[in-house]
């Protein structure tokens, strides 16, 4: 009642983006409620394409459910082999996500998870190169593509994806904790330990990941006792 017309008063241009963004977003709630999903569609890739940052994050957030119900079902699928029908649903919801976000890298890397989960590994990796494409600096991507390879059998090619992933995204601590593991599990302890070591200074003080690796790495070097401080210290 105090704004009757709410998207047509003057404002800035940056105030005119949120607006017109938070608009389309309406309008693409509307749609999907009646049933108009094409239309849904539409709207969420002008969101994501046409109206800077505050779109993108709209998108994202839309996105997110169909991508946490995707990992809900491939994990309920694994333990039940591949006659399960979890992974039709975990199909369903990532493809949703890529309907929704075209031109974020996540779904795609998370169709490229799903194809790697049923041995499929061709499908995954053009699933990963394309969320590469769309983001160089994608590092779940660069581990996808590493884990394709390392099902190949073929350790230069995952060694050098996730050497990738260390130099397009040299803050992220997943990327050196990837290629930590990866050392670890070929016997490369010295390696392991400096990449770990790196990623444990980069990740959040909560993440206890890399603190378990760094535990492993130092026990299967025959350090013990500081392996016994990580511990506690996780």
């Amino acid at each position: 009642e105090q704004y009757p017309t709410p998207w047509n008063t003057a404002a800035p241009d940056e105030v005119n983006e949120v607006r017109e963004a938070r608009r389309l977003l309406l309008d693409l709630y509307q749609q999907a409620a009646e049933g108009r999903l094409e239309s849904a569609f539409l709207a969420a890739r002008k969101l994501a394409s046409g109206h800077g940052e505050v779109g993108r994050e709209a998108v994202a957030q839309l996105v997110a459910p169909h991508i946490a119900d995707a990992r809900t079902a491939i994990a309920r699928a694994r333990p039940e082999g591949p006659k399960s029908k979890h992974w039709d649903d975990a199909l369903r919801f990532a493809t949703t996500a890529k309907m929704l976000a075209p031109n974020h890298a996540q779904p795609h890397t998370l169709l490229g998870e799903l194809a790697l989960a049923q041995g499929r590994t061709d499908k995954a990796s053009t699933h990963f190169i394309k969320a590469l494409q769309i983001d160089s600096t994608h590092v779940p991507a660069f581990d996808g593509i590493a884990q394709t390879a390392r099902l190949e059998k073929d350790n230069t090619k995952a060694e050098q994806a996730l050497r990738d992933a260390t130099r397009y995204a040299p803050r992220d601590w997943r990327a050196w904790h990837n290629m930590g593991v990866f050392y670890l599990e070929t016997d490369r302890t010295t390696r392991a330990l400096e990449h770990i070591e790196t990623a444990v200074g980069l990740a959040p003080p909560d993440e206890v990941a890399p603190l378990l690796v760094l535990t492993k790495t130092l026990l299967r070097r025959g350090e013990s006792g500081a392996a016994l401080l990580r511990a506690e210290q996780c």
